[in-house]
């Protein structure tokens, strides 16, 4: 592009004020929309991403693999939640290999499960918890911002302690779910185990993450328990070792009386004696031991600046190696629905935004063409003075480009503004799904850099693409015949 064309362009684009109205108007409306848009949505699914990245599926989890797939959180399909979710076959071996990767920041272990969460005393309504069970100071170094206590509370107690959710601690009653006070933990689905464990805390409410809602923190021997993950007399595994179905069930209240009869008194004045010796066999009868390598999940944090897909691939050479029947996923796959929705609606809002630029580039063919028809005598001239055809091909495209270029830049700049005032202000909502789009009350989007990259790309793409029909009919003008017309 010489500087005789680009200043004749910037010429014509002024004088030529109807055609450069008209078409600047759409492309900064245009750019003003996308730019708004691409901000909105960008922010909407980092916020997700980071949500879910920093509170409960890492940037990946291995879990074992199943038929049907596996969420961060237990089954996808809603309808088998009171499944046990499968053991993680060599849990130990994958845990120690990821710790010792370069990219990895951390790693941490887990375990789920469907438990009904009755009060002591049988106070309030019995509740549904989704349990989950995990190593407390492990766990809280690799989500410090995981595990949200109301007031502020960090888990920090030992072995026994509950974190309840606010949604069951409604459910089962203020009252009865305050800090000191015992819930009875019942399987569902999993055999009939039963614990009692004291509540440490209560969660802060989860209005803007439904999943996360459902969640209740326990320790994992709990877990282990109600799952009846215990050992065999020879140190195995109940069950087969390392299989995708729970161990055998907890002991419960029926193996404890599986006696045909039962003497409470001597006919000749007796004292009973067959109560005492099943008391004293009960005194004297081991609990089972727990599997302290029962897991279900291994969460994993990439460090910042490392490549996921390079971690992840790695993971998973190494799983493939071992003959161990596990599977690696990425976040997305473990936040489930929630953040599929939101890029499915990214993705709707990129079609729209196709069309609107498929018909923003008609309207300014459209005007362009009715330019090139009034400016015929022009083109003509300079064709007659000497002008070649790639001179008149290069000008055209050029007032096209400049002028789609300071509108599209305009529009940014005015979408830019729309975007920082909404983050000044904060985009306030009640609405449940906004809530869920916009991780919260109080919406405050960030200026999209890719966006604005794309956006600015796109009316520039537009300029040229728009110009190239009329400037062909600019070409076919003979000179002598249009310098006649004039």
């Amino acid at each position: 592009m010489t500087r005789l064309v680009l200043k004749m362009a910037a010429r014509n684009v002024l004088e030529h004020r109807r055609k450069s109205v008209t078409v600047g108007v759409i492309v900064a409306a245009a750019a003003c929309l996308f730019t708004l848009g691409f901000s909105v949505l960008d922010t909407a699914s980092e916020g997700i991403r980071k949500e879910f990245r920093n509170r409960i599926t890492g940037d990946l989890y291995v879990t074992a693999k199943t038929p049907k797939p596996l969420s961060a959180f237990s089954w996808k399909d809603m309808n088998s939640l009171t499944e046990p979710v499968p053991r993680l076959e060599g849990h130990a071996k994958i845990k120690s290999y990821v710790e010792g990767l370069a990219g990895v920041e951390s790693a941490t272990s887990r375990a789920v499960g469907v438990v009904q969460v009755t009060s002591e005393g049988g106070t309030g309504k019995p509740g549904a918890a989704m349990l989950m069970g995990v190593d407390t100071n492990d766990y809280e170094k690799a989500f410090p911002d995981g595990i949200r206590v109301a007031g502020g509370a960090s888990w920090t107690k030992g072995s026994g302690g509950l974190i309840v959710s606010d949604m069951a601690a409604g459910t089962v009653g203020r009252e009865a779910s305050k800090p000191g006070s015992s819930l009875t933990l019942s399987s569902m689905g999993m055999g009939s185990a039963i614990r009692e464990a004291e509540v440490l805390g209560v969660l802060e409410p989860e209005d803007s993450n439904p999943l996360l809602s459902l969640l209740s923190y326990v320790d994992i021997d709990t877990l282990r328990h109600l799952l009846g993950y215990y050992l065999e007399d020879g140190g195995e595994t109940g069950g087969t070792p390392g299989a995708k179905v729970a161990p055998a069930a907890a002991p419960n209240e029926d193996d404890l009386f599986s006696v045909d009869t039962v003497t409470v008194g001597d006919p000749a004045g007796g004292s009973g004696g067959d109560v005492a010796k099943l008391l004293s066999g009960l005194a004297d009868r081991e609990p089972p031991k727990i599997d302290t390598d029962a897991w279900q999940y291994i969460v994993v944090k990439v460090k910042k600046g490392a490549s996921v897909d390079g971690v992840r691939a790695t993971i998973e050479g190494f799983i493939k190696a071992r003959g161990l029947d596990a599977t690696v996923y990425g976040w997305l796959d473990g936040a489930g629905q929630i953040a599929s929705t939101v890029l499915s609606i990214k993705d709707i809002f990129n079609y729209i935004a196709a069309l609107i630029a498929l018909v923003a580039l008609l309207i300014i063919m459209n005007a362009l063409v009715i330019s090139v028809t009034e400016r015929t005598a022009e083109i003509g001239t300079m064709r007659a003075i000497g002008g070649t055809r790639n001179f008149v091909k290069e000008l055209i495209v050029t007032e096209t480009v400049l002028l789609s270029s300071v509108a599209g830049v305009a529009g940014m700049a005015l979408g830019a503004a729309g975007v920082w005032l909404t983050r000044l202000i904060g985009f306030r909502t009640d609405n449940f799904i906004f809530k869920i789009l916009f991780g919260g009350e109080v919406f405050r989007p960030d200026l999209s850099l890719p966006g604005c990259a794309i956006t600015l790309a796109a009316v520039v793409a537009i300029g040229v693409v728009a110009s190239l029909y009329p400037t062909k009919i600019a070409l076919r003008v003979s000179p002598s015949v249009a310098m006649q017309r004039d």
